[in-house]
């Protein structure tokens, strides 16, 4: 089959459709807001927050989640927010109630969600959420494979630990939020 002039395969092979990095999403359960944010601190001191998004949720007063810190990649400038992606995916309220994350629109968030929901399979996404369910407090970490494993050895406090790593289209997620704007 003629496709464009060229036969298919020499096409597919010369211009991938999609740009896809391995990236990783980690998501540990803790007992309680600070042991999250103790791990968090310990990511903020090793070279790896350079390419990792990190956020910090737990459970408030009423029951509901929020999201207590937030630390975006020090290496982007108004990218994705991952972690911060999967909270919005697992819980959709906390894109709504989030007076405290001020650099992430709404719309970004939906966005960064919609892209990990295509990503990830609907077991992962279920475990994950299991594990939110079950803690007081969470901490995601997500960004490439390799800085994730990186970062796994400061995660010291969790009580348990989920994970998965899937092949994502960054550059696809980078070019839409750059057209809302750069409120990624």
């Amino acid at each position: 089959m003629i496709w464009f002039g060229t036969d298919r395969d020499s096409q597919l092979r010369e211009k991938p459709f999609v740009t896809q990095q391995d990236c990783t999403f980690l998501c540990g359960n803790y007992i309680d807001v600070a042991a999250a944010d103790a791990d968090l601190q310990r990511l903020r001191s090793v070279d790896v927050t350079a390419e990792v998004d990190a956020a910090v949720l737990g459970k408030r007063d009423d029951g509901r989640a929020a999201i207590y810190h937030h630390e975006p990649p020090l290496d982007d400038d108004n990218g994705p927010r991952l972690a911060v992606g999967l909270a919005v995916t697992l819980l959709p309220a906390v894109g709504l109630d989030t007076s405290d994350w001020v650099e992430h629109t709404s719309t970004a968030a939906s966005v960064t969600a919609g892209h990990i929901v295509a990503a990830m399979s609907r077991s992962d996404l279920e475990e994950f959420g299991r594990h939110v369910d079950d803690a007081m407090a969470i901490l995601i970490v997500a960004g490439p494979t390799r800085a994730v494993d990186q970062a796994r050895s400061d995660i010291v406090h969790a009580q348990e630990i989920a994970e998965r790593s899937v092949l994502f289209d960054l550059s696809a997620l980078e070019a839409k939020l750059d057209r809302l704007g750069g409120d990624g």
